[in-house]
């Protein structure tokens, strides 16, 4: 009797050895996965903003100078408002697109999931059998809280790109005599 528990207590341990490795090859696939993917993104969004803006930045400076100039022919004054418009469009490209703004996010959430990444492999480190499965459950949980947080900043930045706000002041920079005149509550006596 005393030869099955054993055996079975060492089966059990074989057993969550096996699904504490499965586990962490699982999250480490995960995280390496969104390491290249936001990699690729960072890449393409920092593409993106350095040649819109390099597109901006020379058609805003040529355009003076083709204005200035005064040839015989209006061709110039014609490239002047080509590289005007170009301005204007690259402009709005560049803001709608949010370029910089994701290529920022991207980078600071690979560099989230590389830490997490080290940490993983740092708990790997120290063998199966003597990793606790609650510690790996947590790195998951980081896992799912920097993809969500991910989501959250996308969303935050698109919405701020796509409606424009109307009034620029925050909805919590109330000063006092706006609140008083909006709740009559918050009248003070004399």
């Amino acid at each position: 009797m005393a030869d099955d528990n054993l055996i079975n207590e060492e089966s059990s341990k074989e057993t969550n050895k096996d699904v504490i490795t499965a586990k962490i090859n699982s999250v480490k696939k995960s995280i390496e996965s969104q390491i290249k993917s936001l990699t690729i993104k960072a890449r393409i969004n920092k593409y993106g903003a350095v040649a819109v803006q390099s597109c901006i930045i020379v058609c805003s400076v040529i355009t003076p100078i083709l204005i200035g100039w005064t040839p015989k022919d209006d061709m110039l004054n014609n490239y002047a408002l080509i590289c005007s418009a170009v301005t204007a469009g690259g402009t709005m490209i560049y803001n709608f697109f949010s370029y910089r703004d994701l290529w920022v996010e991207y980078k600071i959430s690979r560099n989230e999931f590389i830490t997490l990444l080290a940490e993983l492999e740092y708990l790997q480190s120290s063998g199966p059998e003597n990793i606790d499965e609650k510690k790996v459950d947590a790195l998951f949980q980081k896992y799912i809280q920097i993809r969500n947080e991910i989501g959250k900043n996308y969303r935050r930045i698109r919405s701020d790109k796509d409606i424009p706000n109307p009034n620029p002041k925050s909805d919590t920079a109330i000063d006092s005599s706006t609140k008083q005149s909006i709740d009559p509550s918050t009248k003070q006596s004399n």
